[in-house]
């Protein structure tokens, strides 16, 4: 590979910066700059920076009379590079400096920016505008403005923050917004104004143009101190413009004279295309944030949640691990959810439905075998609680100084501000007696939402943003939990380094719209999993009927039954995600074959699947693809959604799963329906109906006896089996299987003509007899724990 080494030179209007592939160009004059590719073909020109005040006084770089450009190299792990500090300077405003990082061989450039107030009175600075920059004509990378421009969505404020894809119109919103998002949710990232359209997305975003086929991915790597947002601001009535700013919000940090502020640091790339931008994001916040390392494999919990909301009694939790244990589910923890606090904040007080107490409960788990778990929501607290009434210095004060309340999930509820030491005080003591004097090995957080700080005053201790106030409270979480498990919620950034699962969808209920999407979500979400820690999709419900207790959360007469393609649609979602599985109903109200069906997914396969048709025409990819690679063979698993109400027809190419194309041929095997669809070479077209997934198996066609499929497990090989080896000389395919949750099994052989399966050896094998079915053969079996195959062929 060819080094492109990064330069910098000057003439007397522009420096320049450059490394072969951007070409960064900053107008001395005014302290704007242009990102160019090497060719000198412009991506964007006119780019700025600057900061707004809390009386919404903006301050930008070309406001200023004088700038210095200071260039160092520098080496660090991303190699040999440059980092450009620009100097914005002025005798009456604070000053503002830019820097910019460009290294050798690297497509993508980092920045940041730094106010100091060099004056005599303090500032209060609101948002930090890392990149600002407007297209209202064709010369940018994006072309022709006035056609289609998609973006990539992503939430990061979850489980209610939607990830999705949609085109962003200059005049109303577009109809991939679909109509299962709220008017409520909507507002949190579209805002109608009456010249502008906007959309946000928090922390990370893509853009495509599909007129110029460009994509620009554009993130922020550092995420611990300030919440960010990627804006798309389109004017109405004028479709060649568009608005594009990545900003950090200082929430009014009241800058003294000598005190500087630092914006979080944003990563722009336009060159590597989405998927690969999006691995190096994740790569820069690994080495930014140091993330825990996830558990080996992800937990498999049961939780009292959804099914019962809050009416769950201790007796319940102990019916469904009596069952869960005598039906042989592979769940190891237990998690007593939203049902068991006194007054519903009162952590360390349980109400009448559990008289023993929760150290009891914990002891019962124990005794069956399980890992305890419990949740819990520290972040808030409501109006009539007792933290309220004896402590209210501990509550978050509005503008008046007064508790600031706004209605959530647990009623009228208040955010705890965690500057206060005795809050901290009172958060370790919580935690304490859960984990080290209670027993409990799993700790479910709830409540650590940005917008209920909205219209706050700020917090005690000056200075502090609603990032810093939860990631305070995570700190103490963790150092108090020890090894226990946590699992995070709500905003990512701050739980990164202290959460080992966290949660990337809503709630799911049996109603379609919630199926819809709790599984799309989470399938986008899936280039985290294993990055910061095991993603939780949401609960995996199996029953066809609604729960008695769901009038609970406002469904108005609507009692529909979760038909069996929707519930493969949510098997698979939970296969390709690989992430933690929380079985969430009344064990007793699982239909046997629907206990069978999930067994296919468990134990989880750890690896999540990537999205595959980015920009679709949609508002979420249809196609996921997962990468199989094992010792004795490689191979891919493509799940293949419609979300939509009519039967559809889709179409990939091999090659989009990374398979070389036209010079090979695959075989295609439906799991789900236990089919073989013959091979494909290039392209694979394939009927879904609505409300349906099909779960694909590919693999490369060999010229001798091999393995098509099985159906243990959704992965066709991967977790059930420990070996497989075929013997050319003595034509004999070798197998070491281990059952899970299951004692039957199918294996689907293909034969290629001339070849017959005539004996079979076996071990741990109870009985087995051989279908054949033109070139498949499928043999059919029931062991116990490890069992070994032996298929000895002929040729004819």
């Amino acid at each position: 590979m060819s080094t492109r080494q990064t330069k910098h030179h000057e003439t007397s209007n522009v420096v320049v910066l450059e490394n072969g592939i951007i070409r960064l160009e900053f107008n001395k004059h005014n302290g704007r700059y242009c990102i160019c590719k090497s060719t000198g073909e412009l991506v964007f020109k006119d780019i700025k920076s600057g900061f707004t005040t809390s009386g919404n006084i903006s301050y930008y770089v070309d406001e200023y009379p004088k700038r210095t450009f200071i260039k160092k190299k520098i080496s660090d792990w991303h190699g040999e590079g440059i980092e450009l500090t620009v100097v914005h300077s002025s005798e009456k405003t604070p000053e503002l400096t830019q820097k910019i990082f460009l290294y050798d061989n690297i497509p993508f450039f980092l920045t940041e920016i730094l106010i100091s107030n060099i004056s005599a009175g303090a500032v209060a600075v609101k948002d930090l505008y890392v990149f600002d920059v407007t297209c209202a004509d064709e010369n940018n990378c994006l072309g022709n403005i006035a056609s289609d421009l998609w973006i990539f969505r992503y939430g990061t404020r979850m489980p209610s923050d939607p990830v999705f894809f949609c085109q962003i119109d200059h005049n109303k919103y577009n109809s991939n917004i679909d109509e299962y998002f709220s008017p409520n949710a909507i507002k949190h990232f579209i805002n109608n104004e009456d010249r502008y359209l906007t959309y946000m997305s928090e922390s990370i975003a893509g853009i495509k143009s599909n007129s110029s086929k460009r994509e620009i991915f554009v993130g922020f790597t550092t995420l611990h101190d300030q919440a960010c947002q990627i804006l798309f601001k389109r004017q109405k009535n004028n479709a060649n413009f568009i608005n594009i700013t990545a900003r950090s919000n200082a929430e009014n940090f009241l800058l003294a004279p000598g005190m500087e502020l630092k914006s979080e640091r944003l990563m722009f790339d336009y060159d590597s295309g989405t998927p690969k931008a999006i691995q190096t994001y994740l790569a820069e916040i690994e080495k930014n944030l140091s993330p825990l390392p996830p558990p080996q494999t992800p937990p498999i919990a049961w939780s009292s949640w959804n099914y019962y909301r809050k009416n769950a009694t201790e007796n319940d939790i102990i019916e469904n691990m009596e069952l869960l244990k005598k039906n042989k589910w592979l769940v190891e923890y237990i998690v007593v959810d939203d049902c068991y606090q006194d007054e519903e904040m009162e952590w360390l007080a349980t109400n009448d439905k559990f008289p023993h107490g929760m150290k009891w409960m914990a002891g019962e788990i124990s005794k069956r075998g399980y890992k305890p778990g419990i949740w819990i929501a520290p972040f808030t607290t409501n109006s009539h609680s007792f933290l309220v009434k004896k402590n209210p210095e501990w509550c978050v004060k509005d503008k008046a100084g007064n508790p600031l309340f706004t209605y959530s999930n647990f009623g009228l509820s208040c955010a705890i501000d965690f500057t206060v030491p005795e809050a901290r005080g009172w958060l370790q003591e919580v935690i304490n007696t859960l984990v080290n004097e209670w027993g409990y090995r799993y700790i479910k957080l709830d409540g650590p939402d940005r917008r209920y700080y909205e219209g706050m005053k700020g917090f005690k201790e000056k200075n502090i943003t609603t990032v810093q106030n939860i990631r305070m409270a995570y700190e103490v979480i963790r150092k108090a939990a020890g090894n226990a498990l946590i699992e995070g919620e709500g905003y990512y950034g701050p739980a990164i380094g202290y959460a080992n699962t966290h949660r990337v969808s809503q709630d799911i209920q049996t109603r379609w719209l919630e199926i819809k999407n709790s599984t799309r979500v989470p399938l986008m979400s899936g280039i985290i999993h294993n990055r910061f820690w095991h993603n939780i999709p949401t609960s995996l419900i199996l029953r066809k009927d609604i729960s008695p207790y769901t009038h609970n959360v406002g469904w108005k007469g609507e009692e529909p039954q979760m038909s069996e393609d929707e519930m493969r649609l949510v098997l698979t979602t939970y296969g390709l995600l690989g992430g933690e599985t929380i079985i969430a109903d009344k064990v007793n109200v699982i239909p046997p074959d629907r206990k069978k069906l999930a067994s296919k997914i468990l134990p989880p396969y750890t690896k999540a699947a990537a999205m595959v048709d980015l920009y679709n025409g949609l508002s979420a990819p249809r196609i996921y693809n997962l990468k199989i690679d094992k010792n004795f063979e490689s191979w891919n698993i493509v799940g293949v959604f419609n979300w939509e109400e009519d039967e559809e027809k889709i179409c990939f190419n091999v090659s989009d799963i990374g398979l070389e194309n036209k010079k090979l041929k695959y075989h295609i095997f439906d799991f789900w329906n236990e089919t073989y669809l013959g091979t494909a070479s290039e392209k694979i077209s394939i009927n879904v109906a609505p409300h349906s997934t099909k779960l694909l198996c590919i693999r490369k066609v060999l010229t001798i006896p091999q393995l098509l499929s099985t159906s243990m497990h959704f992965t066709q090989g991967a977790v059930e089996f420990n070996r497989l080896e075929y013997d050319s000389c003595e034509n004999v395919l070798c197998l070491d299987s281990s059952f899970h949750d299951q004692n039957e099994a199918k294996i689907f052989i293909y034969l290629p003509d001339g070849y017959t399966l005539p004996k079979i050896k076996t071990v741990n094998v109870a009985n087995y007899n051989i279908q054949n079915a033109g070139n498949i053969a499928i043999l059919n079996y029931t062991g116990k724990g490890k069992v070994h195959l032996e298929m000895f062929f002929k040729k004819i």
